[in-house]
């Protein structure tokens, strides 16, 4: 699909969210994020770790009020201030009623994370528009891991701004739709490191950069429902692959019904024991031949968070 208007988006040689003045005293720390195994050796010996580089900032960044809130009146109640970001078709991503600052944040943002970059940058009817090259959207493979890495970026970007998630919304009725995310301008949140989940084909989950030991246990809780194979993905040695035996996602009849509702319960109840959140449960993909996909799970626990180990050993 062309593009008859807008311009080119050349990427920027260093972008400043991620490389900081690190000798400043006011330079962000990034966090010790989750550290991934190369091999299944490797989850079992947790001093032999992968750290990945870190996708985000991690520090609580603030902003002037006057950049993101409306001045208020003297004795008026003081409004929280919304904005929008929205999905379309295979490659677009709009923004509306963020400030400069932050549409600039995240422009950069998904040239830092989006190989192949953005092929527009335009106005749309009162939203700014991006045009991701490729179809992000409907990606396969290691490039539905890289989109969804790029969407997690996103939204730990926008955080470290003090731009909190809200809610996640879809309104459409046709299988092409995606979430609508509303964001809340609350500063000074605390500082996160974050993971993802992904509901991959009809019987995976996908674990993206998540720690040893969400690892461990997520995999020791589902063997008992009947796993088909585990391990690192193949595309991406930062990824830890369960499928599970049946077609649970298609839930076709009441046996696979209770099975996907039980391994959810069984994910939240390990991201619970870890510390961490579902932050943004988002439908970020296009389904295709009448079917919609699923959601994926962006992860976010506090900075320093101890877990207690597990009363198990895998």
């Amino acid at each position: 699909m062309g593009y008859d208007e807008g311009k080119e988006v050349a990427a920027p040689s260093e972008p400043e969210l991620y490389t900081p003045d690190r000798t400043s005293p006011e330079a962000y720390t990034p966090a010790t994020t989750s550290r991934i195994a190369y091999s299944a050796d490797d989850y079992a010996d947790s001093e032999s770790q992968y750290v990945p580089t870190p996708l985000h900032a991690t520090s609580a960044h603030t902003m002037s009020p006057t950049s993101s809130e409306a001045t208020a009146a003297p004795g008026a109640p003081r409004r929280t201030k919304f904005a929008l970001m929205t999905l379309h078709m295979h490659d677009r991503l709009r923004l509306l009623d963020f400030p400069p600052g932050e549409t600039s944040l995240v422009r950069d943002t998904i040239l830092y994370h989006w190989p192949p970059g953005l092929n527009v940058q335009r106005m749309h009817e009162g939203s700014m528009e991006f045009g991701l090259h490729g179809t992000p959207w409907i990606a396969p493979g290691k490039n539905s891991i890289t989109v969804r890495r790029m969407m997690r970026a996103v939204l730990a970007a926008l955080y470290d701004r003090g731009w909190i998630l809200d809610t996640a919304v879809n309104v459409g009725r046709q299988p092409q739709d995606k979430d609508s995310l509303i964001f809340a301008y609350r500063p000074q949140a605390a500082r996160v490191e974050w993971m993802s989940v992904a509901f991959s084909c009809n019987d995976r989950v996908r674990i993206i950069d998540g720690p040893s030991d969400f690892v461990k246990g997520v995999t020791y809780a589902m063997s008992v429902l009947g796993l088909r194979s585990q391990g690192l993905y193949k595309e991406d040695a930062r990824v830890y692959e369960l499928r599970f035996k049946g077609l649970p996602w298609l839930a076709v009849g009441l046996d696979q019904g209770v099975m996907a509702q039980t391994i959810l319960l069984r994910l939240m109840s390990e991201l619970n024991v870890g510390g961490w959140s579902v932050y943004a449960s988002i439908n970020q993909k296009q389904g295709a031949n009448g079917f919609a996909k699923s959601d994926t799970w962006h992860c976010s626990r506090p900075i320093g968070w101890v877990t207690n180990p597990p009363a198990y050993q895998v």
